[in-house]
């Protein structure tokens, strides 16, 4: 007795083995699945109270949140402001630190000559 299979059907019966694959590791997906809900489920009702309680002070944190960017708004906002002053300031104090050395520089150069021409003609006159 000769048994004789076509193409068509070896291409059948792959597939139909692929989709028996394919359903059992869909099968094994849903019951690893199932198994991390239940898991999830038991650790949200061991922990009702607590989620709960946490639940319950939300409104607060958030209130308390909002307060504290604000306030943090304000401080960076006067602390930008007192930048701002302290850079003039110093830019002041700099420039007037400039004009003092300047005028210095001035008077030395002054009293320098000064000194000079004394020298020249106390040197003039003794000779």
């Amino acid at each position: 007795m000769n048994v004789v299979f076509t193409l068509q059907e070896i291409a059948v019966f792959i597939l139909f083995l692929l989709a028996v694959g394919v359903g059992v590791y869909l099968i094994i997906a849903l019951r690893n699945i199932n198994s991390l809900a239940r898991e999830i489920n038991q650790v949200v009702e061991a922990n009702r109270s607590n989620i709960d309680l946490t639940l319950s002070y939300l409104p607060e944190i958030s209130e308390n949140l909002r307060e504290s960017s604000i306030g943090i708004r304000k401080s960076v906002s006067q602390t930008e402001a007192a930048i701002d002053v302290l850079t003039e300031n110093v830019t002041d104090a700099v420039t007037t630190v400039n004009k003092a050395a300047d005028s210095i520089t001035t008077y030395s150069v002054i009293v320098t000559e000064i000194v000079k021409t004394l020298m020249d003609m106390f040197a003039k006159a003794k000779k």
